[in-house]
């Protein structure tokens, strides 16, 4: 089974790429959700957060249920280097084990291809599980605007989290495939149908007898693959 890593800085619009994947039949396994759902439903995960970080993360507690103020979390993780790795080493592993599942389980159904949506590819590892890496690149000013509309947050805080990331640089040099997200969805689906046409990755086959095809190849202006 062929792994494809997307990856991409915060606001970079990845989430936009694995959509787009998701619509045309591709299998995908998202870091985010899986992170949301440890979280959410992990109380041994949530204690280890709190003795880490403290009450102040803490929006609600109930009976056998802990709540954990995202906002306040990423805000004080992403305030300093140590805090950033203290969340790192407690929230990566169990996210990474069950990505593992996931992937496990499709390779026992027989996937072809499986993509993995992951902010932090290379931070974690993970692209050595990859037989491709996809990047998804935006201006930084873009990026700043797109965050702080979604999650409400200052741009420092967007600041904070991006200077915790590799930058547009380092992820370039160990990309396969690059993809502008500077223009409109239409430019950058037609790059993304390149690219699967350039590297043989094809829609597995009850998919497409169930009438899910990609969409035709437009003209890419400003394409920017690397190979």
């Amino acid at each position: 089974m062929k792994i494809v890593g997307i990856t991409g800085s915060i606001g970079s619009g990845k989430s936009t790429v694995s959509e787009y994947l998701k619509k045309q039949g591709f299998a995908l396994i998202d870091a985010d959700k899986i992170a949301k759902s440890v979280l959410d439903n992990r109380e041994d995960v949530k204690k280890e957060l709190v003795e880490a970080f403290g009450d102040i993360i803490v929006s609600k507690i109930s009976e056998n249920n802990m709540e954990i103020d995202r906002k306040i979390l990423r805000t004080i993780a992403f305030s300093k280097k140590e805090s950033k790795e203290k969340l790192d080493s407690i929230m990566h592993k169990h996210v990474i084990k069950e990505m593992e599942e996931k992937i496990k389980e499709l390779e026992e159904k027989n996937k072809k291809t499986v993509f993995l949506d992951v902010p932090l590819l290379f931070e974690t590892g993970l692209n050595e599980r990859c037989d491709d890496v996809w990047v998804v690149f935006t201006k930084k000013s873009v990026k700043i605007t797109r965050v702080k509309a979604r999650d409400e947050v200052s741009a420092e805080n967007v600041e904070n989290i991006l200077g915790n990331q590799l930058s547009y640089r380092e992820q370039v040099q160990l990309a396969t495939y690059i993809l502008d997200n500077n223009h409109s969805k239409e430019h950058l689906y037609a790059q993304i149908d390149k690219i699967l046409e350039v590297s043989k990755i094809a829609l597995e086959p009850k998919m497409i007898t169930k009438g899910i095809a990609r969409g035709k190849v437009t003209k890419l202006t400003k394409s920017k693959l690397k190979k």
